[in-house]
């Protein structure tokens, strides 16, 4: 006979147990030999069993609500208040913070500081989730005032730091003085899905630094931008060449740009791929209006980019053309399969691009692309229906809807929905006995 001791985090409550969330208890588990060697199989399964046990008894479940307190256990019926508390609680790969519906400030926090630094890692397959109840209803306030010349708040909600394998889900990311999501140290394999980011930095900037929805310097890789609305970045005035604030401003490597919609980036691009930049897929994205105060394209290549994969995207209405460059040195790079309606030109250079088929000047037939609140969902008719290329990385669409509906993947954000009508039986013939 042999006994373990195993030691596993007691991380949730009950009526039966006075355990902090935090405390531990060792459990004795046994194992009979019967006096026989261990086949090594059995080892292998019973250290399989342990490990999955293991992660499965130390991931918890925290909560964060208007009516909380940050003395409270995090627990569902007694939630935290603050997100920041829900992030420092949260230290363990598993872990999920969920914030309930309603609007939460910046702590109190002024910039240069955040409201939320994450300080924790989760590991793959087995991040540390972030993620609002319910899908654009928790709101995540940066600002105090505002007026059309200062900021007074915190410069980014969050702040990535160093951690890895991390998710942001389902938030409303706004009034960050500078930036939506900071990140400029070392993160890595972090997936922003869901999330509306805008209003960022929306008062006078005087210098040349970016103000974007978020930042990736050349240290950072494996990032995933799934199913999220970009809209109004960027400062009112304070420079003569207003674009230099983006929507994502990336020098990262394996970067994937799914689904994502983006919209009046009138004072940068949606898009800056940066110097460094390599291994990306931007795909089934749709870009709206013009950008950078009136210059061309809505993604731009800057300086040595290498390997992005430009497919399956809708640009609507660009300035001049759908993507532009400035001083690029391009290799190794895919545009294909895209749709570009208001201009008659992709790119005017495209060294450094295999251009395969695409559509331009074809009308997407957006429900409303005119005024707020915008639906860039296609109508029946739609030039993107079916004419993308089916990929093995964009299964849904923004809204969750399988892809393909059709015979194949629809350009742009959305997939167009295949409604099946059944038709009533068919009489034929009644015969009278």
């Amino acid at each position: 006979m042999i006994s373990l001791l195993v030691e596993t985090a007691a991380r949730t409550q009950n009526s039966q147990s006075r355990l902090r969330a935090d405390a531990r208890e060792v459990l004795t588990v046994k194992f009979r030999l019967a006096n026989k060697p261990v086949r090594s199989w059995r080892l292998l399964v019973l250290t399989g069993v342990l490990m999955l046990f293991g992660q499965c008894a130390s991931a918890a479940t925290y909560y964060v609500a208007t009516n909380g307190s940050d003395s409270n256990p995090g627990t569902a019926s007694a939630p935290f208040r603050h997100l920041s508390k829900g992030a420092a609680a949260a230290t363990n790969p598993g872990d999920t913070v969920i914030v309930m519906d309603g609007t939460y400030d910046n702590e109190g926090q002024i910039s240069p500081n955040y409201v939320v630094t994450l300080n924790y890692s989760g590991a793959a397959g087995n991040p540390i989730t972030f993620k609002a109840q319910n899908r654009g209803k928790a709101v995540l306030d940066s600002m105090n005032t505002a007026t059309g010349t200062t900021c007074d708040g915190a410069y980014a909600y969050f702040n990535l730091g160093n951690a890895a394998f991390i998710v942001i889900q389902g938030f409303v990311i706004q009034r960050g003085c500078h930036e939506g999501i900071h990140s400029n140290d070392s993160a890595h394999d972090i997936t922003i899905r869901w999330n509306e980011i805008k209003n960022i930095a929306n008062h006078t900037q005087t210098d040349q630094i970016g103000q974007d929805g978020i930042y990736l310097n050349n240290t950072e890789y494996n990032f995933i931008f799934d199913g999220n609305l970009f809209h109004d970045i960027g400062r009112t005035d304070g420079q003569t060449l207003l674009h230099f604030d983006h929507g994502i401003y990336s020098h990262a490597q394996n970067m994937t740009i799914i689904n994502n919609i983006f919209y009046n980036m009138n004072r940068g691009f949606s898009i800056q791929i940066a110097d460094g930049a390599s291994n990306w897929l931007v795909a089934n994205n749709t870009f709206a209006f013009g950008n950078a105060n009136g210059e061309a394209g809505q993604i731009m290549f800057w300086n040595t980019n290498s390997n992005i994969t430009v497919r399956n995207n809708i640009f609507y209405k660009p300035n001049s053309s759908a993507i532009t460059r400035y001083a690029a040195t391009i290799s190794g790079s895919a545009f294909d399969h895209n749709l570009a309606y208001g201009v008659s030109t992709m790119i005017s250079d495209p060294t450094g691009f295999t251009i395969g088929i695409n559509q331009i000047g074809a009308n997407p037939l957006f429900v409303n692309a005119s005024t707020a609140p915008y639906d860039f969902h296609a109508q029946l008719g739609g030039a993107g229906i079916d004419a993308g290329i089916n990929l093995s990385a964009v299964l849904f669409d923004f809204d969750g809807v399988t892809r393909p509906q059709g015979p194949s993947t629809d350009v742009g954000a959305y997939e167009y929905p295949v409604v099946l009508v059944v038709m009533p039986p068919t009489i034929v013939s009644i015969t009278v006995y």
